[in-house]
């Protein structure tokens, strides 16, 4: 039986219903930069662990490093063994994997092959599962017929999306991929926004779990945050079915509360008004954060919309068709209804 796979037959093996479970074994450090979607991170090293052994291996004290990781790998066996031994219980496949599919995951691999655990190993590692990912990813994008929202700032775009996934059809949520809104002030409350290799990696997972040949997504720059629209989807974005959101005012203030004014965000929407000094005079950035302190949102956030983010971000997309929103659920039926009218129309 042979114990090390490619990832493409992995993913045949998952197509024809194989559980599978992915072992990140590089460092928790390395893991939350970018991993396969879904991996389970039972480390070989720790972060500062494997900056010890990396510097000992450049001042070429290799047997001194081989020492050191067995050190520092025994002492924490026995709890990989246990996470690994329950993941094994849960899953038809239990698949260890590090940056090239070298050294960490070998010694971790042989060992509980050792055991008699059924583990297995991901040939290439990371590296190989990445090259997979890019080399299929403008394939997968060509293939799909993309449904654009389009709409300003706070019309409520993500809410419709999650409408339509909920009445089963086919989305991909973008600014979740980035953990970004997109804007400015876009990753206010969110946290660390997410590394280009695991923004194409979601997409990638979102694309192939899609038989339907179509998909709906929110229409967005280049640009979301610290990452990039690969140029094929982009390109195959603005080719795509154009929808227009309008929203009134109101709803649109409301939307952009719930999104950005969180328990613990008052400092950072303060920190974030202060960016648009390029943008807004000094002395409404100082009337902004002064209305933030004093608890004044829908103030601050129809001022902005009118004022900067409806100019800023004014697009000139031409559209087929446009719907109210008022109602993210009605809206979500409205477009799923008159999309199929016309494609009905287009076959017929």
């Amino acid at each position: 039986m042979d114990f090390i796979y490619r990832y493409e037959d992995l993913e045949d093996m998952s197509k024809n219903g194989k559980n599978i479970a992915y072992v990140d074994c590089r460092t928790p450090r390395e893991f939350k930069a970018f991993t396969i979607p879904g991996a389970f991170n039972i480390p070989v090293l720790l972060d500062k662990e494997h900056e010890t052994i990396g510097i000992m291996y450049k001042e070429k004290r290799i047997e001194e490093a081989k020492i050191a990781g067995v050190g520092f790998i025994s002492k924490r066996l026995p709890d990989i063994f246990e996470k690994i031994v329950n993941l094994t219980k849960k899953y038809d496949h239990v698949v260890l994997f590090c940056s090239r599919g070298g050294y960490r995951s070998t010694v971790l691999f042989n060992t509980l092959r050792s055991l008699k655990i059924n583990v297995f190993k991901l040939d290439g590692g990371y590296k190989h599962y990445r090259k997979a990912v890019m080399s299929r990813l403008v394939e997968l994008i060509d293939s799909t017929d993309f449904r654009v929202l389009n709409g300003g700032t706070g019309c409520g775009k993500t809410e419709i999306l999650k409408a339509l996934r909920k009445k089963g059809e086919p989305v991909i949520d973008l600014e979740d991929c980035a953990n970004h809104r997109g804007s400015l002030l876009g990753h206010i409350g969110l946290g660390d926004t997410r590394t280009q290799k695991m923004f194409e990696s979601l997409i990638y997972d979102e694309l192939k779990n899609n038989d339907r040949g179509y998909i709906y997504c929110e229409g967005e720059s280049k640009r979301i945050g610290n990452v990039f629209l690969p140029d094929a989807l982009k390109e195959k974005m603005n080719l795509g079915y154009q929808i227009l959101v309008e929203t009134p005012i109101k709803k649109r203030v409301e939307i952009i509360k719930n999104e950005y004014v969180l328990d613990n965000s008052k400092e950072e929407l303060i920190q974030g008004v202060e960016k648009l000094n390029k943008y807004i005079s000094k002395d409404n950035i100082q009337r902004y954060s002064e209305d933030i302190r004093n608890g004044n949102y829908d103030k601050v956030i129809e001022d902005l919309i009118l004022s900067y983010y409806d100019k800023a971000y004014n697009t000139k997309t031409d559209c087929e068709f446009t719907i109210v929103n008022e109602d993210s659920s009605i809206a979500a039926e409205e477009i799923i209804s008159i999309m199929n009218d016309r494609l009905c129309v287009i076959t017929a």
